[in-house]
């Protein structure tokens, strides 16, 4: 009975684990681009906003050639 108890804990912190994890990860931003044409990147970003990304503007990175946008 006892060992059945510690497993059906360990189980479920185990579940609880993915799901907070996953939801995190869901949450974490990436990055698109690089884009030569600003033109190109808003056209890009329509296109994810239009799939239901939750979409940042177009942005010159730090040491990176381009326009990049973050999505989520």
């Amino acid at each position: 009975m006892k060992k059945k108890l510690l497993a059906s804990a360990a189980g479920l912190a185990l579940a609880a684990g993915m799901v907070m994890g996953g939801a995190a990860a869901a949450q974490a931003a990436s990055w698109f681009g690089p884009f030569t044409d600003s033109a190109y990147c808003q056209a890009e970003r329509r296109i994810f906003m239009q799939e239901g990304y939750n979409v940042g503007p177009c942005v010159h990175r730090p040491n990176l050639p381009g326009s990049w946008f973050s999505y989520s």
